[in-house]
């Protein structure tokens, strides 16, 4: 890859431009994008452009191919349906950049800063460069094959759903909290991934080389693995089907340790729990439910009121109408929970995981302390994750959700009134017309 900085892959030199004609491109295109009669699609094939900033550019099916994109600042930059086959973007920072379904064939991203990017069906797939095409050369054509590679760039939040990344290298590449749905990986090398609290579902691991790499609470719904290589993983927290960890992929894996949570007898603990509630702490036991495997259990209309469920796997649980109010869930793991008309006022789900979760008509709102009627608690939601969740008329009055991740997530009906938003991430959001200036701060992404 190091040979693309002065020079084409066929050994030419690589075309340089003038800051002025690059501005005078970069306006024709712009033309092109709004339907003016003077546009004119941006074609920069075979260029030197390293270290060029293009941030918060419409580059939407411009031609870089071939091209030496080398450090490029692209920050947010629209590049949908971009030819960027055989280009060197290696060390570009591409965050909250939108490439999709941009042809990144044979494209290095090594060490590429692309942090909440949209990825969304691109191809990241090997290619074939065809030598001399663009000279228009009369002679004999050759093919250079060029390997995608991802290593050690940085996709954290990243949005690859249906992107190709078959064959390609992704060694020790951080996806943390990364959307990887239908994502194609079959016979990638993703040694050392980071892929912890990424949404995998329906992707394809087949015969990929996950050595060493971190799933943890990972989510791999409807994964497909027939072949792929699991040595050194872990898997721990991860959402799968323990029933897979006997396949001979997982062998020398790091697996969840059901062992490791203590046993509870949940309903004598629910009752002791609801008697201590009904009896103002006279009788009975609050229930600490901190850390403890709660996975698929149903809850639904149980008076956990002030519990302590700090840390708790609840992933899949049923909690619809549960009582809730006061309760702590910071760090729960509530993906794809069911708690539909829940109470949770004034709970805690700090940096809870709440992906797909059905909160519909759920009550965030504030509640009044028994003992002191001038004190209201509020419910907090900060740095929590509800991609994809649904939230539907639910209450989120006086609801700290800073820093929480709304991507995808369905707002449509929910009373938002002195809400604050503030790097609130909110792309794809479904929000009510008139429900942004009852939020406080203005929300990131």
């Amino acid at each position: 890859m190091a040979g693309r900085k002065a020079h084409r892959h066929d050994g030419g030199q690589l075309k340089r431009i003038s800051h002025a004609d690059l501005l005078t491109a970069l306006k024709a295109h712009r033309a092109m994008l709004d339907g003016r009669n003077n546009g004119r699609r941006l074609v920069l094939k075979f260029h030197d452009l390293a270290d060029v900033d293009l941030s918060r550019r419409r580059l939407s099916e411009a031609d870089f191919t071939g091209s030496n994109m080398r450090r490029a600042t692209l920050v947010e930059t629209v590049l949908e349906s971009a030819a960027l086959f055989g280009v060197d973007l290696s060390l570009a920072n591409l965050l909250r950049a939108d490439l999709s379904r941009a042809d990144l064939r044979g494209a290095c991203l090594r060490g590429a800063e692309l942090s909440d990017a949209i990825l969304v069906e691109a191809d990241l797939r090997d290619g074939a460069l065809v030598q001399g095409a663009d000279t228009g050369d009369s002679g004999e054509l050759r093919y250079l094959h060029m390997r995608a590679d991802l290593t050690a760039a940085r996709a954290r939040g990243a949005d690859l759903s249906g992107a190709q990344v078959s064959s390609t290298a992704v060694v020790k590449t951080d996806f943390t909290d990364a959307t990887l749905k239908r994502v194609n990986f079959t016979s990638a090398d993703m040694r050392g991934c980071v892929l912890k609290n990424a949404n995998m579902e329906g992707s394809t691991l087949i015969r990929a080389q996950l050595n060493g790499a971190d799933l943890t609470g990972a989510d791999l719904t409807g994964v497909s693995f027939d072949g792929a290589d699991f040595s050194d993983a872990n898997l721990e927290g991860a959402i799968i089907d323990p029933g897979l960890f006997s396949l001979p992929e997982f062998a020398g894996a790091r697996l969840p340790d059901h062992a490791e949570t203590p046993e509870i007898d949940l309903p004598a603990m629910l009752d002791a729990h609801e008697r201590w509630v009904g009896s103002g702490g006279r009788d009975g036991a609050c229930a600490v439910l901190e850390n403890a495997d709660l996975r698929d259990q149903d809850l639904s209309g149980r008076d956990l009121s002030a519990a302590n469920m700090n840390g708790a796997k609840l992933s899949g649980a049923k909690l619809t109408k549960a009582q809730l109010a006061m309760s702590t869930l910071i760090g729960a793991d509530l993906r794809k929970a069911d708690l539909a008309g829940a109470d949770l006022r004034g709970s805690r789900l700090d940096r809870a995981l709440l992906d797909g979760a059905n909160l519909k008509g759920c009550d965030f709102g504030p509640v009044q302390a028994i003992n002191d009627p001038s004190r209201w608690w509020h419910a907090s939601l900060c740095d929590a994750r509800l991609r994809d969740a649904v939230l539907c008329h639910a209450n989120l009055r006086d609801v700290d959700l800073r820093g929480a991740d709304l991507e995808g997530a369905d707002l449509r009906g929910a009373a938002v009134t002195e809400t604050s938003l503030a790097e609130a991430r909110l792309r794809g959001a479904k929000l009510d017309d008139d429900s942004g200036p009852d939020a406080v701060a203005t929300p990131a992404g």
